[in-house]
């Protein structure tokens, strides 16, 4: 196992029933080859959900019949168009460039991966923010959350870490279950919100 998806396992277990199986060839051909593998075991062990309703991670592929399905890489992709709309002169404020998304925080930052190396394992993480802005982070996936949550990385755009509150990850079908239930999948948690 990747040593920062084992640490988070640690430090933020997967509640039963975690995890999402996906076909990783199909995903591989609808994304243009691999997705990294500490990507690839986080969805193993926690699937597609969130962290203490603030920061969402995706699937690579729908698939879900539910209305509350899991958020995918599609909708991350319309998402990030949407936060680069042209400028006020008509240009671009910026492209995807190819780049893939895996994550939205509750402010409207996204994480991406800088896919531009044909060796997935050394892909790093890049944050559009909601102001259209790219921010580079030397590490992959794993690292980028685990780092956020320890508080290591700098600048910390995204909504993570998560104050004083220990981290805790619901997968898209318990929050589904809580909200059928009418219960609160976050009882017990204080989000943060955006600044």
């Amino acid at each position: 196992m990747h040593p920062a998806v084992a640490r988070l396992v640690e430090l933020m277990p997967p509640h039963p029933g975690a995890g999402d199986a996906v076909d990783w060839d199909r995903a591989a051909e609808q994304w243009g080859g691999a997705l990294p593998a500490d990507y690839r075991e986080f969805i193993d062990h926690y699937g597609a959900g969130s962290v203490n309703n603030l920061f969402h991670l995706a699937l690579p592929l729908a698939g879900a019949a539910e209305p509350l399905g899991p958020l995918t890489f599609a909708r991350l992709v319309e998402d990030a168009y949407y936060l680069l709309e042209p400028a006020q002169d008509g240009e671009p404020a910026a492209n995807l460039g190819g780049r893939i998304p895996w994550a939205l925080d509750i402010c409207g930052c996204q994480a991406f991966w800088e896919n531009s190396d044909p060796d997935p394992e050394r892909w790093t993480v890049l944050v559009l923010d909601r102001h259209g802005v790219w921010t580079p982070y030397p590490c992959g996936m794993a690292d980028f959350v685990l780092g956020s949550l320890q508080r290591r990385l700098e600048p910390a755009l995204m909504a993570l870490p998560l104050d004083d509150h220990p981290p805790v990850f619901r997968t898209w079908r318990e929050i589904d279950r809580h909200r059928r239930a009418g219960t609160d999948p976050w009882a017990g948690g204080c989000p943060s919100t955006c600044s």
